[in-house]
């Protein structure tokens, strides 16, 4: 639908809801729908469409999306919790749609390991294992909570690996991305945020 692709997505809710209360069997038209509501942040309204196509789509390709973006409703509302759960279940049922490679990743990533990075270190060295360090990339630093996470959600819609790191010592918010083993990872990401423009820096 045109609106959808211009991004005018209230316009295209409207006019998708239209057609598919004429016609129900127009699953297209349901899923434009669905990821419009998304686009415009009305989840709770977006489930029960994704929900029905999941079940009942004739297209295997619009089950797998409807599954997909299910978790998506919630990673976007920044619960992890249930987001990893729809993501298990699309990948169980999918493994091969085109976004499984990236659920994978974030699922690997999904749970923050950048708490108390300092206290662990010292007890793993205590223990003496070797520390295994981990890479992420800043792309903001701001003294207000509302301004990082305003930028946080928007990379969270990009499904991007983001979270709100604090700084004690400043009060300062630090917007960063990744839980990465590698520092080759790390700055492959740093590329690929400089050329959408963000300020990056490579921690630690």
């Amino acid at each position: 639908m045109e609106s959808f692709l211009k991004g005018n997505f209230e316009k295209s809710e409207k006019l998708a809801g239209r057609f598919s209360a004429r016609d129900s069997r127009s699953e297209d038209v349901v899923m434009i729908r669905a990821l419009s509501l998304m686009k415009l942040g009305r989840f709770e309204e977006a489930r029960p469409l994704l929900e029905g196509l999941q079940k009942n789509a004739a297209s295997s390709e619009l089950r797998a999306q409807a599954a997909y973006s299910l978790g998506d409703s919630y990673y976007f509302k920044n619960d992890r919790l249930q987001a990893d759960l729809y993501y298990k279940d699309a990948l169980e049922r999918y493994p091969d749609y085109g976004e499984a490679q990236q659920v994978r990743h974030l699922l690997g990533l999904s749970h923050p390991r950048h708490q108390n990075v300092g206290g662990q270190a010292a007890l793993l060295q205590q223990m003496g294992i070797e520390e295994t360090l981990i890479y992420s990339v800043q792309v903001g630093s701001f003294s207000k909570r509302r301004n990082a996470e305003r930028l946080l959600n928007k990379l969270m819609r990009k499904r991007l690996d983001a979270y709100i790191a604090q700084d004690e010592t400043s009060r300062h918010f630090r917007v960063r991305i990744g839980h990465l083993t590698a520092r080759e990872d790390a700055q492959s990401l740093e590329s690929r945020l400089k050329k959408d423009g963000y300020p990056t820096k490579i921690f630690p």
